[in-house]
């Protein structure tokens, strides 16, 4: 586990050198977070990465010390906190490459290794992995796209109408729970039903003037009876040429 150092670092001192920085990968930073944490790391990790990806660290300093570098952040809460003032990060790897000790502000960052500290090394692994020989450039917000209708939290998902509540607000009980209202659909018959096409098939055997079959029409193949009746009647209101030549055409 990383020791928990605080080192006063002055901005004199930072740069956005990388070359101070020792070579680490993906590899590196789950290696020391499953070994650092009390659990497996999996959470650390998978919340980590997502800072990361999304872009949640900023003001990215290094401070050269004498066996590596120190790296100090800013991490942006999730949705639920946005207001809030973002979490502070100190990080100070050594030459090997090794993590000799960090710390957050959050609620869980005496551990060493919680996600904001993981989304740091996830941030420079990635750096160092692009060949990169200082650290880009905070793009301001005025020059991006405005993002108010992308939450920073998790996005939501497609689901069944059956696993969705709607729940309201009571405004005299807020701390209670609301019951909520779900879908109340079911299906009644216990047994599953034959394909369409074979159930419509057994109805037009029973009853062929059923109105359901003209609903499922493309499901039941219409007997070819009823188009010889019709080229019959037709037949019979043509000239002798002409019904030989259509009976020609209808036989080939």
């Amino acid at each position: 586990m990383a020791a928990k150092v605080n080192v006063k670092t002055s901005d004199s001192t930072s740069t956005k050198d990388l070359t101070f920085l020792p070579a680490i990968n993906f590899s590196f930073v789950e290696s020391v977070v499953k070994s650092g944490s009390k659990s497996q790391g999996d959470k650390e990790i998978s919340k980590g990465y997502k800072y990361f990806s999304e872009k949640y660290l900023f003001n990215i300093s290094v401070h050269k010390l004498d066996n590596g570098c120190m790296v100090t952040a800013r991490c942006h809460r999730s949705q639920k906190k946005k207001n809030e003032s973002p979490h502070e990060i100190e990080i100070s790897l050594v030459e090997g490459p090794g993590l000799e000790s960090s710390n957050c502000s959050c609620a869980i960052g005496k551990s060493g290794t919680c996600g904001h500290v993981t989304g740091l090394l996830y941030t420079l692994a990635h750096m160092k992995a692009s060949n990169l020989k200082s650290i880009p450039s905070d793009i301001l917000k005025t020059s991006l796209p405005q993002t108010w209708h992308i939450p920073r939290g998790e996005k939501l998902k497609g689901s069944q109408v059956d696993d969705i509540v709607v729940c309201g607000y009571n405004s005299k009980s807020p701390y209670r729970q609301p019951r909520g209202l779900r879908s109340t659909l079911y299906n009644p018959s216990k047994i599953d039903f034959p394909p369409v096409r074979e159930l419509c098939e057994a109805v037009s055997k029973v009853d062929n003037s059923i109105l359901m079959l003209s609903v499922c029409s493309g499901a039941v193949k219409k007997p070819q009876t009823q188009n010889l009746v019709n080229f019959k009647r037709l037949c019979t209101r043509l000239p002798t040429k002409a019904f030989s030549s259509l009976h020609l055409e209808y036989l080939g």
